[in-house]
């Protein structure tokens, strides 16, 4: 439960696929065309044929007074992860919607955007964007005590990247993989492997596309 801009970076991605199979004639070209409105229909889940026009009965139901901000979130399980802008990064736990609790609260690593990474020994990770800071990873194994392992990309209280900013972040679903968009006036994209949580690598600079966020 997060909002995204729609600039996605995976679509940036597909634009040569796309391409490549658009070179041909008119007429197949047409012919695509006409099948493409069925194409969709048959791809459409479920869940989105019911979808309702009008999304009715929300209310607002309380603020959580403890945070200092709350800029970008991630929300899994009764746990919103929480990017808080210049005050860092929070761990609420939801449970009770009514009275939400803050667990823990890291304040010395600017906090733009979170994603989590999740590894085969039952451990969890936060990647925290942090701007000029770089990328956070952060032991949440236990919410309550969550702990800074790792940052590549930056160095603390500089925004010296050489050209790059960590801006936005997405984990790519299923791996280790993060990828990082840079945002205004830097272009091209980081991908970072974190499969080793203590030791990421950067592994491509992607691109020369300037992107505000990404999404998988």
């Amino acid at each position: 439960m997060r909002g995204r801009h729609p600039i996605l970076l995976i679509l940036l991605m597909l634009v040569p696929l796309v391409l490549a199979g658009c070179i041909g004639s008119d007429d197949a070209l047409d012919e695509n065309q006409a099948d493409l409105p069925d194409a969709l229909e048959a791809k459409t889940p479920d869940w989105a044929r019911t979808l309702p026009e009008t999304i009715t009965g929300l209310d607002h139901v309380t603020t959580t007074e403890e945070l200092e901000s709350g800029y970008q979130l991630w929300v899994e399980g009764n746990i919103a992860y929480v990017a808080a802008w210049g005050a860092g990064f929070y761990t609420v736990d939801i449970s009770d919607p009514e009275h939400p609790e803050m667990l823990a609260h890291i304040g010395e690593h600017f906090g733009h955007d979170v994603d989590l990474l999740h590894y085969e020994d039952g451990t969890t990770y936060a990647a925290l964007a942090g701007s000029g800071d770089g990328i956070a990873i952060i032991n949440v194994t236990d919410p309550r005590a969550p702990e800074i392992v790792s940052t590549i990309l930056g160095q603390s209280g500089t925004t010296d990247l050489e050209g790059a900013n960590v801006h936005n972040l997405r984990v790519v679903p299923g791996t280790h993989l993060i990828y990082n968009s840079r945002s205004v006036d830097t272009p091209g994209a980081d991908i970072v492997d974190a499969s080793d949580p203590a030791n990421p690598e950067l592994v491509q600079v992607f691109g020369d596309t300037t992107c505000h966020d990404v999404d998988f």
